[in-house]
């Protein structure tokens, strides 16, 4: 496994262990909001990563001749404010759905 895999694992359980603590002590809207936290801030993190590998790749010139400069920054600004609101919105849905809503 990758070291970003790993770290991903760790903050993951970490964030799964706070909320267990969070509604074992009775208060279940504190483990809700941290729920909808967490997944906010994984959905902003993997749409604008997937966005900007995605724009990296297809910006590359023919071999020999780099990148196309500017192709990361604006995958970067398109995957924060275009991409990730539109996955937020899914997200929400499907939170919801399993959780009620908060």
């Amino acid at each position: 496994m990758r070291k970003w895999g790993l770290k991903a694992c760790l903050a993951g359980g970490a964030a799964a262990l706070l909320l267990a603590i969070a509604s074992l002590g009775g208060r279940a809207e504190f483990g809700v909001t941290l729920l909808y936290v967490s997944c906010t801030l994984a959905v902003i993190v993997l749409a604008t990563g997937v966005t900007i590998c995605t724009a990296a790749r297809f910006g590359k010139r023919r071999p020999g001749h780099g990148d196309v400069p500017g192709v990361v920054e604006f995958a970067f600004l398109i995957g924060l404010y275009g991409v990730s609101p539109t996955a937020l919105i899914g997200a929400f849905v499907i939170l919801d759905a399993l959780v009620g809503p908060r």
